[in-house]
């Protein structure tokens, strides 16, 4: 059964001022928003254009990159054959994990603070890897859900602006592997992306490509 061809990008947000759960963007955080966005553009161009939805995590700095990513895609797509959806909306399921604060309250560094609960995985009940992961894979359901009922059409892709745990919960539990052993921390603005193709989902991550079709979520 031919399906209607959809990428699901999970990225990180742009650089904060602070890590403080109400931080905004800094200057360069805003200005990685827009290359961000001009990086989506070309690239759904260069696959022969198609449509872009936008989604983001509740957090004042997911929200902003959201936002300066939706003006740039706006001023980019007047003129290609790169469309936007103009309604847009905040997830739960990509929201930060709620990991990072309670780590750093008992003493670890924020730069350890990521690596350290992929390797100590139940150091904060109720928010594991695994249980971070979870939430990715229900967005995952449904999107493969949608893949197989709507129409055949030009591409959809849906960028979701998160958190660095949300994406590293979800490389743990597809890869069993901490960022330490993919190439260090996710940064600011970086993706994973997933493809549903026909018959076949897809995670891409840096140099890696993993077929996630016997998958269980």
């Amino acid at each position: 059964m031919q399906t209607r061809n959809i990428e699901l990008w999970l990225m990180r947000h742009g650089e904060a001022e602070s890590q403080e759960k109400d931080a905004k963007l800094s200057e360069q955080g805003r200005s990685m928003a827009i290359a961000a966005a001009a990086n989506v553009f070309e690239q759904v161009r260069g696959h022969g254009g198609g449509w872009i939805k936008l989604l983001h995590s509740p957090t004042p700095r997911a929200a902003e990159t959201f936002a300066i990513m939706h003006e740039e895609l706006q001023r980019l797509s007047l003129s290609s054959n790169v469309y936007l959806f103009k309604n847009t909306r905040v997830s739960t399921r990509i929201e930060a994990g709620g990991v990072i604060g309670p780590l750093m309250k008992r003493g670890i560094p924020y730069e350890e603070t990521v690596e350290h609960w992929l390797a100590h995985p139940d150091s904060i009940p109720g928010r594991t890897p695994m249980d971070i992961a979870g939430r990715i894979g229900k967005l995952i359901d449904i999107i493969a859900r949608l893949a197989k009922r709507i129409a055949l059409g030009p591409p959809i892709y849906y960028i979701a602006v998160t958190h660095e745990i949300p994406q590293a919960g979800f490389l743990y539990k597809i890869t069993g592997k901490r960022l330490s052993q993919m190439g260090g921390g996710i940064r600011n603005c970086e993706s994973l992306v997933i493809k549903f193709s026909t018959g076949q989902i897809t995670l891409e991550f840096r140099d890696q490509s993993i077929e996630l079709c016997d998958f269980s979520f």
